[in-house]
């Protein structure tokens, strides 16, 4: 991955594969085993309105029904914006309906609207603001830039946040996301406190948080595909479920994944030193 002078990331051939920009919106590839999904609405700090919706609810479903595709990486194509919430010119212009609120809190936006179970990688460069976050909360791990911040302005503008805040509170605390969701555009967390809650995994130099995720997608991706599938249900199920439900959801899980070729294969392939082959999930 290549800066512009612009901030923007240059994409070549070598860094991606298949690379489709779709609605404007959003840019689509694959490198390897790993699908890569990129907002790319840079002149209004990559607020997410009907086509990027649209579009990410149409790649969830793609890369999740690709046995060849192991891990997601979601990150930006500029290094100014991640993403700044919904876009309000949108809504000034066209309003929100029920139908609407309900598509721009739920089906489509994220991975897990999809029901996809395999591992996600966020890379996050510059500014996450509000409905930003969705993609931070759910995702399974975090890389940040060192100048990238975090903030909330739903109440700023009238709205209330439910999913994204509710994730802040499963990955960095009530105190935290009572700081953010309330006092809203006047305070914001930096990357080196957000990785201190557990909101952001790892805290990486400006410019090189995609790079990074791309690499981390590329090593969880020579992993048991149907291990990873079952350890992301076991350990999301927290988010759900008290503490005893989630350990004998766990129980079953680990017996199921223990009648998979791959609990044979993962051993096998060890003991004679060679890369396992897995079997699809």
């Amino acid at each position: 991955m290549e800066l512009s002078p612009q901030g923007e990331i240059v994409v070549d051939q070598h860094d991606l594969e298949r690379a489709e920009r779709r609605s404007d919106a959003i840019l689509v590839a694959r490198r390897g085993q790993v699908g890569v999904v990129l907002l790319d609405r840079p002149e209004v700090g990559n607020a997410h309105n009907r086509a990027m919706i649209r579009e990410l609810g149409l790649a969830w479903v793609e890369f999740d029904e690709d046995p060849d595709v192991r891990c997601i990486v979601i990150g930006s194509t500029n290094t100014r914006w991640f993403c700044t919430g919904i876009d309000l010119r949108e809504v000034a212009s066209d309003g929100l309906d029920s139908s609407e609120r309900r598509s721009s809190r739920g089906t489509g936006q994220t991975h897990r609207d999809a029901g996809m179970l395999k591992p996600v990688v966020t890379a996050v460069e510059g500014m996450v603001v509000g409905g930003g976050l969705h993609w931070v909360v759910e995702a399974d791990i975090v890389v940040a830039s060192e100048g990238s911040t975090f903030r909330d302005t739903h109440v700023n503008t009238g709205f209330v946040g439910s999913r994204e805040n509710l994730g802040l509170v499963l990955k960095a605390g009530l105190g935290a996301a009572l700081y953010l969701s309330i006092a809203g555009r006047n305070v914001h967390l930096d990357a080196r406190r957000a990785q201190d809650l557990g909101l952001v995994q790892e805290v990486v130099p400006d410019g090189t948080a995609l790079g990074r995720a791309l690499e981390l997608g590329e090593q969880i991706s020579l992993s048991s595909p149907s291990a990873m599938a079952l350890q992301l249900r076991t350990l999301w199920s927290m988010a759900r479920q008290s503490y005893e439900a989630s350990l004998a959801l766990g129980a079953e899980l680990l017996i199921r994944q223990q009648r998979h070729p791959d609990a044979v294969e993962g051993p096998r392939a060890f003991a004679e030193k060679r890369d396992p082959v897995w079997k699809p999930r």
